[in-house]
């Protein structure tokens, strides 16, 4: 009997053990992500900066470009010079556009968000599978 009542402590040690284990690794991997959620926060505003320039500057274009085709369409009631202009203005508006929305696109490509947190998930997941592996091996 003495050796039974000796057991169950010890089970309950070894779960509680487990348990705090966890706790340490859910909060290691907590801290993880909140850093990269910070670094993520700064690098999304930039990229979000960056696409609504773009896609204002490309806006303002595009009108120009519409305003354009109208007064072209019209052109017999105007004279000949406000044309140039306009499609000088539409033009640079439109040309400015793309160059933000390609240096959005190119910032989204790089910014490898999350990727500590994604690569130590990865490597987690392996030692998992390999102690897995180690405990099948041994029954």
């Amino acid at each position: 009997m003495a050796s039974r009542s000796s057991e169950p402590r010890g089970l309950r040690e070894t779960a509680k053990e487990t348990v705090d284990s966890g706790l340490d690794y859910a909060r290691a991997r907590g801290a993880l992500l909140k850093l990269e959620a910070e670094e993520a926060r700064e690098r999304i505003r930039r990229i979000s900066i960056a696409a609504m320039v773009g896609a204002f500057l490309f806006v303002a274009g595009y009108t120009f470009a519409i305003y354009l085709g109208t007064r072209l369409a019209s052109r017999e009631w105007f004279g000949d010079r406000w044309q140039l202009a306009l499609a000088t203005v539409a033009g640079f508006h439109l040309l400015l556009g793309i160059v933000f929305l390609l240096v959005a696109r190119a910032r989204a490509r790089r910014s490898n968000l999350f990727q500590s947190s994604i690569s130590q998930l990865e490597r987690d997941r392996v030692w998992l599978q390999e102690l897995q592996d180690e405990i099948k091996s041994r029954r």
